[in-house]
């Protein structure tokens, strides 16, 4: 009978070390876990303020340029190194692409000589209603992505 007790008690103590590693291990388990997690959220969230930071620029820029369209082209290409700066870290390609089209665009325009004749001003004021149409729709897409960051609904 002796020997059934002491068996009986070190089965129960076996049980509850048992129970106390396994808890301990839940426990760190569930730290790491939940430390990643918390860092990975971090991130994204970080990421997704400096992408809203670098489109509200780039909308920005569609803006200021609307309402002045006789910025010199040392500010205009002040303002597009800015935010190439930031579409190369936070844009997507098609980002990309859109800022090169607009890059090389100004960039035709504002190395083009001074219009004299009638036909040159004509292509001169074509060219730059081709920017001001491509930076409409960029600002209507930017716009979306910002309200799509966001998590709100699109407008159309």
């Amino acid at each position: 009978m002796c020997v059934k007790v002491i068996n009986e008690i070190n089965i129960g103590q076996i049980i509850v070390s048992l129970l106390s590693v396994t808890t301990i291990l839940v426990a760190v388990f569930g730290w790491f876990v939940n430390q990643w997690l918390n860092r990975r959220n971090e991130k994204l969230k970080k990421q997704t303020e400096q992408r809203i930071e670098m489109l509200k620029d780039f909308l920005q820029f569609t803006f200021d340029y609307e309402k002045d369209k006789n910025i010199t082209d040392s500010v205009l290409f002040d303002c597009l190194k800015n935010i190439y700066k930031k579409v190369c870290l936070f844009g997507y390609k098609d980002e990309m692409d859109l800022y090169w089209d607009i890059h090389v665009k100004f960039a035709i325009l504002y190395n083009l000589p001074k219009p004299e004749t009638e036909s040159e001003k004509d292509s001169y004021e074509s060219k730059k209603d081709e920017i001001d149409r491509m930076l409409t729709d960029i600002s209507f897409i930017l716009r979306n992505r910002i309200r799509k960051e966001l998590k709100l609904e699109k407008i159309e």
